[in-house]
């Protein structure tokens, strides 16, 4: 059965994914998607600033093994990526609309569809969209987790999904929750709300919607939790650190060895062992790190992570950390952009203090965090990660950050995370192929050259004549001898490279060579007065076409080619004169496919008194 998804969805996807699934003189990839259809908003449809969701089709490929994930182009640039997940269904795509956007502008939009095998598929182009005023409600929140936090108060967290929303709605129901009433009102941006009106032995079924002036959002899902539920110290997390990164940031992290049933993290802070503590965000069940900003210069500051869970909550262990008394700017600019023909990723940023010791390079793939990989010496504006041939990582995601080392010996804040996709891409074709013969018609020396990116093998295609099939060799070096061959026949030779099972593309067919002819005599008589030079020839290659004759004056650097004859001779040359001296040479040449030519035979030289 064919996978297929029919959705409305809130995403964008990231950058060109290519994949050659190729068969022998193949180009096309058998297993992109079907389809990819945007089914609404529609050519000449309005659109609103602010949050656009799209509506769309797709059906992959039953060899495609589902889709990875989906990318939104804007005005043809590459706006949002949506990563697929195994198990998390089908995303939501949408698109937005900057506010700074003129209204009665037009946008354009497409889509395109990754499969797991590296397939994919562009919808046609919805154009023509008419930006107006956004007098809609607003979107509604969604992702609604109420984890427990003592006996008497309950958190309650959500995903704003609404750009312009003025404040949100919550709705509580006790021990049933069909009959709701409005618990409180909160502003606009805000994520997450602590029922502290709680009693312990009640069941409380919670809903949230948006509200603006034009109306109010549906709801949210629905939560269910028990008050008065037991506590545990187990799933702690650890190894909590804390980094300065100048005077008004600090980079939190941390670990944690099992993350099953866990809900999601808050971030405690406070100034001082005598203030409360003041929760400052919450975190998904997937973050490890959070950078605290506009924070105070040379100021302590303590943190405590809790993990939570649908029954509990845990504390880790505290930390404290200091700003630094002044900032040093951090590196700007910061682009990343992967490089097909030499198989890296290019990092390039700009330098704006002369006080750092090197900059710090980081990545991470979309399943993991950041790791440093490399540090650049100092002054350094530019960095190559050979991340294609090095982990032979196509078909993936990567992020990258900066940070520089400082002369005060702290960190200057982070540089803005760059995302680069590394298509996987047929291999591309060797260059600067040969062939020389080693054992006239027998034996012929391959040579070649391939420095894009990695390889495992590369494979020789050979045929006799123009026929479809072709006899396969590999190697793994850029050298190869063909031996065995019929010294009468033509045969041609390409040669591709293969990575990871996929062949790449090809080199160009070279044809072996004609056998060349032999014994050729040239003769001197004279019609009445008039010399006449006869040449004779012995041809071993009866599927050539034509005798090529050449000739030239003994001293001369360069053969003119006088005649093109029959296979067989003999050829008489009346072009000639007295008082000359000639050499001549021939060869043999085939003009249907497979085209071929022989080398030259040996030369015969006439002198004419």
């Amino acid at each position: 059965m064919k996978n297929s998804i029919k959705y409305c969805v809130a995403g964008v996807l990231s950058l060109l994914l290519f994949r050659g699934c190729l068969e022998p003189q193949t180009v096309e990839n058998e297993n992109a998607p079907y389809t990819m259809d945007i089914v609404s908003p529609k050519s000449g449809d309005s659109i609103v600033v602010g949050r656009n969701f799209i509506t769309y089709s797709a059906e992959d490929n039953p060899n495609g093994g589902g889709f990875s994930q989906f990318e939104v182009f804007l005005n043809g640039l590459s706006h949002k990526v949506f990563a697929v997940s195994a198990d998390s269904g089908s995303p939501k795509l949408y698109f937005d609309v900057d506010s700074s956007q003129t209204i009665g502008s037009k946008l354009s939009i497409f889509v395109t569809a990754y499969n797991r095998t590296g397939g994919y598929k562009t919808s046609e182009p919805v154009s023509g969209l008419v930006v107006k005023e956004n007098t809609n409600p607003p979107n509604a929140p969604d992702s609604l987790i109420a984890p427990y936090i003592t006996p008497t108060s309950i958190l309650l967290v959500w995903v704003d999904n609404a750009t312009n929303e003025t404040g949100y709605e919550i709705y509580r129901s006790v021990n049933n929750n069909s009959n709701y009433s409005l618990l409180t009102t909160r502003p606009s941006n805000t994520i997450s709300y602590a029922d502290n009106t709680v009693s312990t032995n009640f069941n409380y079924f919670y809903k949230v919607r948006a509200i603006n002036k034009y109306g109010a959002s549906s709801f949210s899902n629905e939560v269910g939790i028990s008050s008065g539920s037991s506590t545990s110290t187990s799933d702690t997390p650890s190894e909590v650190k804390g980094e300065v990164l100048g005077a008004t940031q600090i980079k939190i992290s941390w670990k944690l060895s099992s993350n099953s049933s866990l809900n999601g993290f808050e971030i405690q802070r406070r100034q001082s062992s005598t203030d409360n503590w003041t929760a400052i965000a919450y975190l998904p069940n997937t973050a490890r790190e959070y950078l605290d900003n506009n924070l105070t210069a040379s100021q302590a500051y303590s943190y405590r992570i809790v993990a939570i869970y649908s029954t509990k909550k845990t504390f880790s262990s505290i930390i404290t950390v200091t700003t630094a008394y002044k900032d040093i700017p951090a590196p700007t600019n910061f682009s990343a952009s992967y490089n097909a023909a030499e198989g890296h990723i290019l990092l390039t940023w700009t330098n704006n203090s002369n006080q750092e010791n090197g900059t710090y390079i980081e990545r991470r793939d979309v399943a993991n965090e950041f790791t440093v990989i490399a540090i650049t010496q100092q002054g350094a504006s530019s960095f190559q990660d050979p991340v294609f041939s090095q982990l032979n990582q196509s078909g993936i995601t990567y992020q990258y950050r900066i940070r520089q080392l400082t002369t005060e010996s702290f960190f200057t804040p982070y540089s803005n995370t760059e995302s680069v996709i590394i298509p996987f891409t047929r291999p591309v074709a060797p260059k600067n192929f040969t062939m020389s013969e080693l054992t006239e018609g027998e034996r012929f020396l391959l040579n070649w050259t391939y420095q894009a990116g990695a390889y495992d093998y590369f494979e020789i295609y050979v045929r006799e004549g123009d026929s479809p099939n072709y006899q396969v060799y590999t190697t793994s070096s850029m050298s190869y001898t063909l031996q065995g061959l019929e010294k009468t026949k033509i045969y041609g030779v390409k040669v591709r490279a293969v990575k990871g099972g996929y062949g790449g593309d090809y080199t160009s067919e070279l044809t072996t060579p004609l056998l060349k002819p032999v014994n050729l005599v040239a003769t001197l008589s004279y019609f009445i007065t008039s010399p006449l030079v006869t040449l004779n020839w012995t041809n071993r290659a009866p599927n050539a076409s034509y005798i090529e004759i050449e000739r030239r004056n003994v001293g001369d650097i360069n053969y003119s080619r006088i005649k093109t004859v029959g296979l067989t001779g003999p050829y008489q040359d009346s072009t000639v004169s007295v008082q000359s001296d000639y050499e001549y040479r021939i060869r043999v040449i085939r003009t249907v496919p497979p085209l071929a030519t022989s080398g030259y035979s040996n030369i015969s030289r006439i002198v004419i008194p």
